[in-house]
């Protein structure tokens, strides 16, 4: 099953936040990463770079440049689950002339 993300929001000390299809809402420090992969330091040289984080098309990670970027993947399985949001109930639609019955689920 493949994790994709719905927004992110950038915190204090290199942390994101990710806001998941499925209402997860995960942190994820960064910091961590600055030994494992040193191209990460440059959040700390560059502040300003940090605070680009944006959503990949299609929600399977966080892009700050060409360079860097982290797969949703991973800040699935290693961040912090924060909270749940509710989604909204299913809703149905009836067709009354061909009594056909659709459902939308809001992920």
């Amino acid at each position: 099953m493949s994790h994709r993300i719905q927004e992110v929001n950038v915190k204090d000390n290199y942390i994101i936040e990710a806001i998941f299809y499925n209402g997860e809402i995960k942190q994820y420090d960064m910091k961590q990463l600055f030994v494992v992969f040193p191209q990460f330091e440059k959040f700390q040289s560059i502040p300003e770079l940090f605070q680009r984080a944006s959503v990949d098309t299609g929600g399977y990670g966080v892009s700050w440049d060409d360079e860097l970027d982290l797969d949703a993947e991973t800040i699935w399985e290693d961040g912090i689950l924060i909270e749940m949001q509710k989604s909204p109930e299913s809703i149905r639609l009836i067709s009354a002339k061909s009594n056909v019955v659709w459902e939308i689920h809001h992920y």
